[in-house]
């Protein structure tokens, strides 16, 4: 496993190389665009699968079952030898990886390290129903964003809330707000507002890191607000009634196409947020 370096290049930029050929894939389905000493954890095979130099080739490296291989790939330190200038010793450190959050709910989370770098985006808010009397109906707001680092000890277990995107509001009714997606008591952010129903009034965002929706156009839906995860529904017109849901993580639904004469039409839901652990 270990490279042999035999450049000048110092010890900053040989760990710098080491650290591009240990970048890492996971999935059942190969790497549409593979790089050289890109890895592959080959979920379906439970296989470590390396790239070759000339990037023709998978190397199998052993099974992800095993000792090292597990969640996230094993980190490396490399020892230089000063007497010929080659990186040709390892030692082991703790394992470091990432999970991802993205279904709506609770869950348990056992930490790992003593350090996690915690990423959370609410939920969207859902967009207005239309209305019959006041035209189309506000957007939802976006959820907030935000990152952060946070002390814990390895083996606590932290509960997490992965935030709901809101429901688009019926004919005359606004749109349900975004939930709140959370890490334990470290981190917590809000979901964005509902879009109010018949009104120039967007739903408000959670929070840093997110944008409001848009209010009515007459008798045109406003789009939901949007994110750096996530990007708003489009607000309802007189060729698509129904507001259209956020996408992404976090994004606002559009609000419903209203009618002077008639039932309104329903927002857009919002999306989901997500809580992203890192270490």
């Amino acid at each position: 496993m270990a490279g042999e370096f035999t450049t000048d290049m110092g010890v900053l930029a040989g760990i710098q190389e080491l650290n591009n050929r240990f970048e890492w894939y996971y999935g059942d389905v190969e790497p549409v665009n593979p790089r050289p000493f890109l890895n592959w954890g080959h979920l379906a095979e439970d296989l470590w699968k390396q790239r070759n130099a000339q990037n023709t080739a998978w190397i199998v490296r052993g099974k992800l079952s095993e000792a090292f291989f597990g969640l996230a790939p094993l980190s490396m330190v490399y020892t230089k030898n000063e007497a010929d200038n080659k990186f040709v010793t390892y030692e082991a450190l703790p394992p470091h990886g990432a999970i991802l959050f993205d279904a709506s709910g609770q869950y348990q989370f056992t930490a790992p390290a003593d350090v996690l770098y915690i990423t959370c985006c609410g939920g969207g808010g859902g967009g207005g129903g239309g209305t019959s009397t006041t035209g189309g109906s506000g957007g939802g707001g976006a959820g907030a964003v935000v990152k952060a680092e946070v002390a814990v000890t390895p083996g606590d277990n932290i509960s997490i809330n992965v935030g709901v995107g809101g429901n688009g509001g019926t004919a005359n009714n606004s749109g349900g707000a975004g939930g709140i997606s959370s890490f334990g008591g470290f981190v917590s952010v809000s979901g964005g507002g509902g879009g109010q129903a018949g009104s120039v009034i967007g739903g408000i965002a959670g929070g840093s890191g997110g944008s409001n929706g848009a209010g009515n156009m007459g008798t045109y839906g406003g789009h939901g607000g949007g994110c750096v995860f996530g990007v708003g529904g489009a607000g309802a017109t007189h060729s698509q009634y129904a507001g259209s849901s956020g996408g992404g993580y976090g994004g606002g639904g559009g609000g419903g196409y209203g009618t002077s004469s008639g039932n309104g039409h329903a927002g857009g839901k919002g999306s989901p947020g997500f809580v992203l652990i890192e270490w």
